[in-house]
């Protein structure tokens, strides 16, 4: 089923109840602070506690007012998305649209991560029935987390603007949103809850649940298609009753028909996806009969391009990116012609697969093209930062004899230190030899304009802070730390990433990463596309495990899972 005016009658419930949340989480915030005020034995947290009940009490009234304002916008924002997705923007990427995610911003994104964590253990059996409830009511077949709009992301999101917006210092507002966290957790199950009950009296029933194939970590597949002949013996180990007379090429036909089926099933495929693939069943079938690689290696080209076909379409929705769209509309007609083919081979799939891979090249390479100028700032942040400590390792050495002030010595050794970093850059750039009229004349006039600009302030990548933030604490685990810097040496031009960005996980592409590593640009489906991180907020998010080197189950291993789930269960 699929009804608007019910969809809209839950919408506008959940947002009714956004500013009676916002006054249960601060109540509730308020008054766990003070039942723990006499367990605090040491005087500092003491302090912090004071601290965040006197912000929270100063004007409540403003503060719950405002949350419930924040919790009511991202329950809209998510629902349009929902129902009009933002897709990423296929045009020229400018550098003033580049946004770098820096150590304050991975500390905002780790508070969200653990908020939703909170919500998710305390709710978990509240969330699951309303995540079924929701699917039903939009008329969908597979239970999707997007499908909700009061998912724990949206609530987290909102009280992570509420603690920035109170007048604490940083360890305060870490303590409110650990209290607060747990307060909305118990607000939001009953929220949850209320919302079921409302949605079955309204004569929702919720969308059946069907397993996926249990895969447990750290532990190889029952049958792991890497591995020689892997096709072959679970074709041998099906029943011999469903393949009459026990011939070979039955028993083949009837494997790939059960694999194309669990393609086909496959939740984590959108709907024109497998249809792609599953017009290729066919052809795949007159390949196995001509050529025994097709069951017997995991790479062979027609195995390859469906896995290659699935994975990027899984990386770049084509609901929220408009990448997604692209590469369908390239792939339709590659396996049209494939499936039309009377007499496909492997190297007719081969060709197909070097030209889905050369198209998914060079949409990487013009993402890069397009973004140079980000890339260049990016870098010369990089090596400002590098050369700032020697200049100001030289600069002390010189002004040891020297007779100044403290004040002199302070400000000759950071400021000024500063000024003849960007003076290097400057004079650097002055001579590189202007390649037209127009350029020459426009060096010209920087130059003429050079005395009062060189004291602007400006808030482009190029005047990146040079000087790193610390991070985390005295107590951090050097273990786990290194841990951390040593995963992010590994991570290459070309590398897919798990990272939970803007309060969501997503699959990045690692495009570029400057020569020292102190600077990242990835590109994923959220809205921007485009994202730039410095190796503290990254390694911050690894420390907090919010970031790691994307490893799946590939679309043809899947399908063998699920193939061999249902053998079982027969």
């Amino acid at each position: 089923m699929h009804d608007g005016l019910l969809v809209k009658k839950h919408l506008d419930a959940m947002l009714v109840g956004g500013p009676l949340v916002a006054q249960q989480v601060i109540d509730a915030t308020v008054q766990r602070l003070r039942d723990s005020d006499a367990t605090m034995a040491l005087a500092a947290d003491r302090q912090q506690l004071f601290g965040v009940l006197e912000a929270l009490q100063i004007q409540p009234l403003a503060l719950i007012t405002a949350f419930g304002r924040d919790i009511k916008a991202e329950i809209e924002l998510a629902s349009q998305v929902q129902v009009n997705p933002v897709r990423v923007p296929a045009r020229p990427f400018r550098l003033e649209d580049l946004t770098l995610m820096d150590e304050d911003q991975a500390e905002k994104d780790i508070e969200i991560s653990r908020t939703i964590q909170l919500i998710d253990l305390k709710a978990e059996w509240e969330l699951r029935e309303l995540q079924a409830l929701n699917a039903t009511l939009l008329g969908e077949t597979v239970l999707r987390l997007e499908a909700n709009p009061c998912r724990p992301m949206v609530y987290a999101r909102a009280l992570s603007r509420t603690a920035h917006g109170i007048k604490v210092s940083r360890a305060g507002r870490g303590l409110f949103l650990r209290t607060a966290g747990f307060a909305m957790a118990d607000v939001l199950r009953d929220v949850y809850g209320d919302a079921c009950r409302r949605l079955k009296s309204w004569g929702v029933q919720p969308l059946e649940f069907r397993s996926a194939p249990i895969v447990r970590a750290g532990t190889a597949p029952e049958v792991d298609l890497t591995q020689p002949d892997a096709l072959l013996n679970l074709r041998d180990s099906l029943p011999k009753q469903l393949s009459t007379g026990g011939l070979v090429q039955q028993q083949t036909v009837e494997l790939l028909s059960r694999l194309f089926g669990q393609i086909l099933a496959d939740p984590r495929l959108e709907s024109t996806v497998k249809d792609v693939i599953g017009r290729l069943q066919a052809s795949v079938v007159r390949v196995a009969l001509s050529d025994p690689t097709l069951m017997s290696a995991h790479n062979h080209p027609a195995w390859s391009l469906i896995n290659q076909i699935a994975a990027h379409a899984s990386d770049h929705p084509r609901f929220s990116d408009s990448r997604g769209s692209a590469f369908m509309e390239f792939v339709e007609p590659l396996i049209e012609r494939l499936a039309g083919n009377a007499n496909p081979s492997a190297a007719l799939y081969e060709g197909a697969l070097s030209d889905v891979q050369a198209f998914i090249d060079s949409e990487d390479e013009a993402q890069l093209q397009q973004s140079q100028a980000a890339v260049k700032a990016l870098a010369e942040a990089e090596q400002r930062q590098t050369l700032m400590p020697l200049l100001r390792q030289q600069v002390m050495h010189q002004l040891q004899s020297a007779e100044l002030s403290e004040t002199m010595r302070r400000f000759l050794a950071g400021a000024w230190v500063e000024v003849m970093v960007g003076t290097v850059d400057e004079l650097r750039w002055s001579l590189e030899r202007p390649t037209s009229e127009p350029k020459r004349d426009e060096v010209l006039g920087d130059d003429r304009e050079q005395v009062s600009d060189s004291w602007a302030q400006d808030t482009s990548v190029g005047a990146l802070p040079t000087v790193p933030m610390a991070l985390g604490g005295s107590d951090e685990d050097r273990r786990v730390k290194a841990a951390a810097q040593r995963w992010l040496q590994t991570l290459t031009k070309g590398v897919r990433c798990k990272l939970f960005l803007q309060g969501q996980w997503v699959t990045a592409h690692l495009l570029w990463r400057s020569d020292n590593g102190e600077f990242f640009m990835l590109s994923s489906s959220l809205a921007g596309g485009m994202h730039s991180m410095t190796r503290r907020a990254l390694e911050r998010l690894r420390i907090e495990g919010l970031a790691t080197t994307f490893v799946e189950l590939s679309l043809m291993q899947r399908a063998v899972d699920s193939v061999l789930q249902d053998l079982d269960e027969a």
